[in-house]
């Protein structure tokens, strides 16, 4: 009991230090959160907003598209800013990591996503 008593404090102390660091490096999306108004997307500001991009094919077929790389390239070469992830409802467990290549790539060249 003493051991917990004198770590708490300590991983009190780490995990602020964490969220402090973690969120000085978060990016917004490019136009905020997103909304609908008068049957309008608009951005944070109210402003109209129109999205670019492509579906990836449903993940149970055609699973070589589904990588950080084909990511990449549809925001460089299409100047995409939202893919779509078709997601199989077969076996979508296995396609956990395909779905977390692809997620973690929309974010870090700041994408939207769409999932269905």
């Amino acid at each position: 009991m003493d051991y917990l008593l004198n770590i708490l404090p300590k991983i009190f102390l780490l995990s602020v230090c964490l969220s402090i660091f973690t969120n000085s490096f978060a990016v917004d999306p490019p136009f905020g959160r997103l909304s609908v108004r008068h049957g309008q997307l608009v951005d944070s500001f109210g402003k109209p907003v129109i999205l670019r991009g492509i579906s990836l094919f449903n993940s149970e077929w055609q699973q070589e598209f589904w990588t950080s790389d084909v990511v990449r390239a549809v925001k460089c070469y299409y100047n995409a800013n939202v893919i779509r992830l078709a997601v199989g409802t077969d076996h979508p467990w296995d396609d956990i990591d395909r779905i977390k290549d692809v997620v973690n790539a929309s974010i870090e060249v700041i994408m939207y996503l769409n999932t269905c």
